[in-house]
């Protein structure tokens, strides 16, 4: 009887099914067979090609999930030398501040150097806003900010002694 329901399947010419992917075929074009009987070849060869292609993904996701750890540790190791270098960059050559006139914030900029504070004279004749950077860094939201803020003029100073 049960051999009498895929012939039967088979036979009818307007019925129609719909794979998982969404394709829609008539069905008397299905391979059909009995899960408890014999796998016919075709389908075997068809299996054995989807456990392959399912390996080689498998693979390939294997291959880029390292790919993608090995590059979140090295931005964080890149984060982290520019975080040391960030502190040790007004000592290091080619600082072109004297070490002595810099104060550090680290954010959300590095130093404020005021320029001339270390003379004998101690005349600051001018004030720096410094941010370090390495590698391909660039400036952050508040960064750009603090930049704009600079580049329009938009520093003042306030004297808040006796207000408190």
């Amino acid at each position: 009887m049960e051999k009498d329901l895929i012939e039967q399947l088979k036979s009818e010419k307007a019925l129609y099914a719909e794979c998982p992917s969404g394709d829609i075929f008539p069905l008397h074009k299905a391979i059909m067979f009995y899960v408890d009987g014999p796998v016919p070849e075709n389908v075997k060869k068809i299996i054995e090609e989807k456990k392959k292609e399912l390996e080689e993904k498998r693979l390939e996701l294997k291959k880029k999930k390292k790919k993608l750890q090995e590059r979140s540790e090295v931005a964080t190791r890149s984060t982290n030398l520019g975080k040391i270098l960030e502190k040790v960059a007004p000592a290091l050559k080619g600082f072109e501040f004297d070490r002595k006139d810099c104060r550090a914030l680290f954010e959300p900029i590095d130093y404020i150097v005021f320029s001339g504070l270390s003379t004998k004279e101690g005349n600051i004749d001018s004030l720096y806003f410094i941010d370090i950077k390495t590698g391909n860094s660039r400036l952050n939201e508040h960064q750009r900010q603090i930049k704009d803020a600079v580049e329009r003029g938009k520093i003042d100073f306030d004297n808040y002694g006796g207000k408190l």
